[in-house]
């Protein structure tokens, strides 16, 4: 990933994410609904023909990958989708938060047969994305797109761009941030939805009603509320960023206990979101509590899926109006059907992801007055 957003502190940091800022303002959010909307359609497609139970995560991932590469590089994928999709597939098999405490993980400069993999991996995304950089800085083309907002970007401070590398790793830090979490998010949410359906069928009465059996349009979004909090909810329970790392600046006193200056602190929005001195029924899967009516008295800090303060994830807009777009046009007419034995167990990676495959079988939803069967 490089030095980042995510990953730089201090003034590079700061210098990031000052440039990195507009690119990410509300008035981008409908072009990326509208890429949503096209790869949502495409997957159904696709499901609809596979007879196969499907692997929801990794259908996923290729499904949050696609929208990714497809707002951050636009006509420039042509010939090469495929190709990120399996150099940054095969990168994810490495990416764990858990290793990088690992004594015993081999070092990646040794020449074993996955070391191999991972390293054609990574020269597959940075040929792709120093090539697109540097024909955008010949031709000066603006086509609307990640790429372009960030070449066009200036720091009024210190009066320039990102450079190459600069540019090469945020990008390569937003495919990751914004294609693991959202994946495992939706995973977890409808795993959720399976186990609850009275939940289910409250969520596809609002999405009839607030559609009317048509694509949703941005001004949609604000109408499903019960859509967002499943969601929501879905994230309290299981929040992909589950552990956040900070360095104190100074030394600090934290109930009672010294915290001494550049000493690791580790916050968990996992265990944060179920002490029950913040959540009444923390086990519980309930999106009714993040309904306007019931959050209006939460704590600021209670909720965290998207980290807090000045480092708050610079896509958490982005990223909640994806997950929840997804879930509603798949609501739409289907539901996903996992067998009711199913229990998954956590992983933590990267993001918290789980300790099994969910495999799903893809099920034509009831209408009012109807039933449901198999497609």
């Amino acid at each position: 990933m490089g030095e980042g957003v995510f990953t730089a502190d201090g003034d590079v940091w700061r210098r990031h994410r000052r440039l990195m800022q507009p690119a990410f303002q509300r008035k981008y959010h409908a072009m990326v609904l509208d890429a949503v909307v096209a790869a949502v359609k495409e997957m159904l497609l696709r499901w609809t023909s596979c007879e196969e139970p499907l692997d929801v995560r990794g259908e996923l991932i290729v499904l949050t990958l696609t929208i990714l590469l497809r707002t951050m590089f636009s006509s420039d994928l042509a010939g090469h989708e495929r190709d990120l999709r399996e150099a940054f597939l095969q990168l994810q098999t490495h990416m764990s938060l858990v290793d990088v405490t690992n004594p015993l993980k081999l070092p990646r400069w040794l020449p074993t047969s996955a070391n191999r993999r991972f390293a054609k991996a990574i020269d597959v995304l940075d040929q792709f994305v120093f090539r697109i950089v540097e024909q955008r800085r010949r031709t000066g083309a603006d086509v609307g797109d990640l790429v372009s907002l960030l070449l066009l970007a200036r720091d009024e401070e210190a009066g320039r761009g990102l450079t190459d590398r600069e540019l090469r790793d945020d990008l390569v830090t937003i495919l990751q941030a914004g294609n693991d979490t959202i994946s495992d998010a939706l995973t977890w949410t409808w795993y959720l939805l399976a186990k609850f359906p009275d939940v289910q069928r409250r969520l596809e009465h609002e999405v009839d009603s607030v559609l009317q059996n048509r694509e949703p349009e941005f001004d949609d979004l604000s109408k499903l509320v019960y859509t967002n909090a499943v969601v929501q909810e879905s994230m309290r329970l299981y929040p992909p960023a589950w552990l956040i790392g900070r360095v104190p600046l100074r030394d600090d006193r934290i109930v009672g206990y010294r915290i001494p200056a550049k000493s690791l602190i580790a916050i968990s929005p996992y265990v944060t979101h179920r002490l029950p001195e913040l959540w009444e029924h923390p086990e519980r899967f309930e999106p009714e509590r993040f309904l306007p009516e019931h959050s209006a008295e939460r704590h600021r800090f209670a909720y965290l899926p998207f980290g807090a303060g000045p480092r708050l994830c610079i896509g958490a807009g982005m990223a909640m109006l994806e997950a929840q777009a997804i879930v509603a046009l798949v609501a739409q007419n289907h539901r996903l059907c996992i067998a009711p034995d199913l229990v998954m167990g956590i992983k933590p990676r990267i993001s918290l992801s789980q300790d099994r495959v969910m495999f799903a079988k893809l099920q034509r939803r009831p209408k009012a007055g109807q039933t449901s069967g198999p497609l």
